[in-house]
């Protein structure tokens, strides 16, 4: 036989491609040999090169070419999964298209971790799309010592079907804040199948601040979340009032938790203006649960808030269908009224510095009137009444 001396004088190249061609010779069905006798003569022959002491590169080469003949043997034979082995460990293309073509999943359930080292791509979109076959929690076991293969996995398997691994989001959780940050936001806001306190342990050991106030959020921690949103390391104001206005949209009577979660968002702003004001900005919405009476008046003295005429006027006008609340304006700017009048009348009731011989102005009636003593009221009044007389 052609075959068997080319393997006696060990011309595999030779005997790989005579293999190949007399595979599926046209106007013939089946090969043109006897596979099963031919696999037992390369296997004995595979053995003998892999117990010599032939030098290690001659011998690895040797090695390859005995597995590549005994792999198109198998498949000649029919013997698939045997085939599947051997061109895995060759690093093989035809790997891919012998698994799909003959359905293969079941022979590739210990060999998840061989398969992504091979072609990580390749084998993931394999794995995800057949997880009835090759089960998540036996790939996720397997790729336990690759964390940067797990995390892919995961990854693509979450955008194919998020409820697929949905056993092991909280692993996702600390596999996207290590490797894919931007995804974890996805995952925290669309899943509710990862423990929330992990997760945030998580995130606060990672540093990520953004993350951590979604998670507060989700768990109903609304104070501790704007408080993190107003600290130094994020200090983002318009991120506090969305979280805020979230809340009231989602509250179905408004209630005392939103006007509390108002009252807390402006006692944080209160050493900036800028956050007063912007916090002002928004006031204006009457469908929202804040007061802004009680918000106005706790404004800090002193406060320079950039267009707070403005501010205040849109405060008033979007809110003045609502009776009570323009009652409380109406005593609020009573009230400032009569404390500036007071203040304006004892600031003019001051004593005014006049050097010697420095000349006296004019005085104004008015100013005389607010310098007035008891006894100089009697006497105007009584100079009145005489000239009137």
């Amino acid at each position: 036989m052609v075959l068997g001396y080319l393997l006696q004088v060990q011309d595999l190249n030779q005997f790989i491609a005579l293999i190949r061609r007399w595979r599926n010779p046209p106007d013939h069905q089946g090969p043109l040999f006897s596979p099963s006798s031919l696999i037992t003569a390369v296997q004995l022959q595979l053995e003998t090169w892999q117990l010599s002491d032939v030098a290690a590169n001659q011998s690895v080469l040797k090695i390859n070419l005995a597995r590549e003949a005994l792999a198109e043997l198998f498949l000649c034979a029919r013997q698939y999964v045997q085939a599947l082995d051997l061109l895995l460990q060759l690093g093989q293309q035809e790997v891919w298209q012998l698994i799909t073509e003959h359905g293969l999943f079941g022979s590739i359930q210990d060999k998840v971790l061989m398969l992504m080292r091979f072609d990580a791509g390749k084998a993931t979109d394999l794995l995800v799309q057949h997880t009835e076959d090759v089960p998540v929690s036996l790939v996720v076991q397997q790729l336990q010592p690759e964390p940067a293969m797990l995390h892919e996995y995961l990854h693509q398997l979450f955008l194919f079907d998020e409820s697929k691994g949905t056993a092991f989001h909280d692993l996702q959780v600390s596999l996207y804040a290590q490797f894919d940050r931007p995804s974890l936001a996805h995952l925290l806001d669309s899943s509710n199948s990862y423990k929330l306190e992990t997760a945030l342990q998580t995130c606060e050991e990672q540093g990520l601040y953004p993350e951590q106030v979604r998670i507060l959020e989700k768990m109903g921690k609304w104070k501790q979340a704007l408080g993190l949103l107003m600290n130094g390391q994020m200090n983002d104001i318009d991120a506090a009032i969305a979280l805020v206005q979230r809340q009231d949209e989602r509250s179905v009577d408004g209630g005392e938790v939103c006007m509390d979660l108002w009252k807390e968002l402006f006692e944080l702003c209160s050493k900036s203006s800028e956050s007063i004001g912007r916090v002002l900005d928004h006031l204006s919405d009457s469908s929202l649960s804040a007061d802004p009476i009680e918000m106005i008046k706790s404004i800090p003295k002193g406060a320079v808030i950039p267009n707070a005429t403005t501010k205040l006027h849109q405060i008033v006008m979007a809110h003045k269908q609502n009776g009570s609340l323009q009652e409380r304006f109406v005593r609020l700017l009573e009230s400032d009224a009569g404390k500036l009048s007071h203040a304006h009348h004892n600031s003019h009731k001051r004593a005014v510095r006049v050097f010697r011989r420095a000349p006296c102005g004019s005085v104004s009636y008015t100013h005389l009137r607010a310098h007035e003593t008891p006894e100089h009221l009697v006497c105007r009044l009584l100079l009145e009444k005489k000239k009137n007389n």
